[in-house]
């Protein structure tokens, strides 16, 4: 594997096609506290940490609870609902040959480590994969850079030599804080940041690589 060079890329909606299921379990919590979600809240709330997502609808909703308990009751929806999340499209052959190509991969998110490993396992992409970040790891989450900057840091990637790809634009803030040329992969740019580019599939990341 050839030193420096890194791919580091975003979990939920990037990697894995999680987003219309982990919307299925933000209404499941709300709803656990008799509050009926919107779409639009939803999409809002893509990006922060699950503790900062907790905050917010605590503050909107004037749900009761405590951020400890809301959390753990999100936390518990979110983890029920990865065994049923695929792969984002073309992701699997897109890490593999990659992979095979000399880079090193490192998953950075949001979301747990825990919850992304048991993924990542489940999917058989673990042997694919240097390293996972998550929001464990550090004390500011994205659109903070310190995630992306940890990663680098432990994989021994350069800067110049490495990429990012993410789905949001707060994601793409964090890695572009970071120094890192991004890639936007989505179907719209949704206000994605001027310095990132917007791509539709991974095969447009490989065809630049």
């Amino acid at each position: 594997m050839e030193s420096g060079r890194g791919i580091f890329i975003d979990f939920d909606g990037t990697l894995c096609d999680s987003i219309s299921l982990l919307e299925d379990a933000y209404l499941r919590f709300l709803d656990h506290f008799g509050v009926i979600g919107t779409a639009t809240e939803f999409r809002s709330l893509i990006g922060p940490t699950v503790p900062e997502i907790v905050v917010t609808l605590k503050k909107i909703h004037c749900l009761e609870a405590s951020v400890g308990e809301l959390t753990q009751e999100f936390e518990h929806q979110i983890a029920a609902i990865y065994d049923r999340v695929p792969p984002m499209p073309g992701a699997v052959p897109f890490v593999q040959m990659v992979f095979t190509s000399g880079w090193k991969v490192v998953v950075v998110t949001s979301n747990s480590e825990r919850v992304t490993k048991a993924w990542l396992e489940e999917k058989q992409l673990t042997g694919f994969i240097q390293g996972v970040f998550g929001r464990e790891s550090v004390k500011n989450g994205k659109p903070a850079p310190d995630l992306y900057l940890k990663a680098l840091e432990a994989s021994g990637c350069t800067v110049s030599r490495s990429i990012a790809i993410e789905d949001s634009p707060r994601g793409a803030e964090a890695a572009i804080a970071a120094g890192l040329k991004t890639y936007v992969l989505t179907n719209e740019p949704n206000g994605s940041p001027k310095r990132a580019k917007w791509v539709k599939s991974f095969s447009e990341v490989l065809s630049e690589l």
